[in-house]
């Protein structure tokens, strides 16, 4: 497609496939390390590439950094909603820091940890959701072979078929929602971090991705206002972004990264604590670095746990919706033998 200006621009679609995404930024990565430049990177990938999705997003992102003169971070925020937040974060960055090489390595291990993640989804909920698939299909026997009609079959069925593809479509509409409406999307973030169980591992994904990112910051010498600003938005998070508003003024009214973090909401007085201890001892950027490694090893737990609870979770609600019809079933069957017994 073409912009108005006569550049190339592209349709709004969904965010890459995790997958997509990683081999996008390990190749860039090893192109990038083997001394070219960006755009000489992105000319070997289209060569090498076969992928629609990814050649249509080298296509933009040649355009706009070979043509226009455009950092990667300009040129990445040009392709609507392809790269999560957390991408162009992490890239601006390395841009801002000049260690490039060093934000791809640390993208490339996010993306992969993603990956990992989701695998680990997916096999815990493969054998739950194959028996959902057979109870659809098994459920509505009996009634069918009740009303001795196959129409019957067929008619019980379209019941949660519509519920599933009902429900896809729920979820495919609030994530567009989300992704386009800033006003939805801060006020859900600022719900998810306040919720009993979700909310423990959101905080903690948020913590680990901020002391990462500004950890990162520090040690290639940016100032600490600016570190700030950015690793609030390698959270991914509206509500995060605009909570460090505060601190970011208390740092540039001459108080300590430590002191300024303390009047955000988001981190909790340990955080704080432990980021003072790095600093009096002058090993700020080591202290986040070890806060980020905690948080992100609690939240890989918290996954795994909640992932490990999916599968027999939903093992119960099918076997609970099979028990159910067949109790329906044998009461139909007694309440006929009841009626024929009294009709004798």
């Amino acid at each position: 497609m073409k912009s108005r200006d006569g550049g190339s621009t592209i349709r709004k679609l969904a965010q890459l496939p995790v997958k997509k995404q990683l081999v996008f930024f390990s190749q860039l990565a090893s192109l990038y390390k083997a001394g070219l430049s960006i755009g000489q990177g992105l000319g070997h990938l289209r060569e090498q590439i076969d992928d629609r999705q990814l050649l249509e997003v080298i296509g933009v992102l040649e355009d706009y950094i070979l043509r226009r003169n455009q950092p990667l971070t300009d040129a990445l925020r040009s392709i609507a909603g392809k790269f999560p937040p957390l991408v162009l974060a992490l890239v601006e960055q390395g841009e801002v820091s000049g260690k490039l090489d060093t934000t791809f390595a640390r993208i490339v291990e996010i993306l992969d940890k993603r990956r990992k993640r989701i695998l680990e989804v997916y096999k815990a909920l493969a054998y739950p959701l194959f028996l959902a698939c057979v109870a659809a299909l098994l459920i509505p026997i009996p009634k069918a072979f009740q009303s001795g009609s196959v129409k019957v079959y067929f008619q019980q069925l379209a019941l949660p078929i519509g519920v599933v593809v009902g429900f896809w479509l729920l979820v495919k509409f609030i994530r567009s929602s989300i992704q386009t409406n800033a006003s939805i999307r801060y006020r859900l973030h600022r719900t998810m971090l306040g919720l009993p169980k979700i909310g423990l591992l959101v905080r903690k994904l948020v913590l680990g991705r901020f002391a990462s990112s500004l950890a990162l910051m520090l040690n290639v010498g940016l100032s600490a206002d600016r570190a700030v600003a950015i690793a609030a938005r390698a959270t991914e998070n509206d509500y995060v972004v605009l909570a460090v508003g505060p601190s970011i003024d208390s740092i540039r009214e001459g108080h300590t990264l430590a002191e300024s973090l303390r009047l955000c909401p988001v981190f909790p007085p340990s955080f704080a604590g432990m980021l003072a201890t790095g600093e009096a001892t002058g090993e700020a950027s080591a202290q986040l670095e070890r806060l980020a490694a905690m948080y992100e090893s609690e939240a890989d737990t918290v996954i795994q746990m909640l992932v490990g609870a999916l599968g027999p979770l939903v093992l119960a609600l099918v076997s609970g919706l099979v028990a159910l019809q067949v109790i329906q079933f044998y009461m139909q069957q007694f309440e006929g033998l009841e009626k024929l017994y009294r009709s004798l």
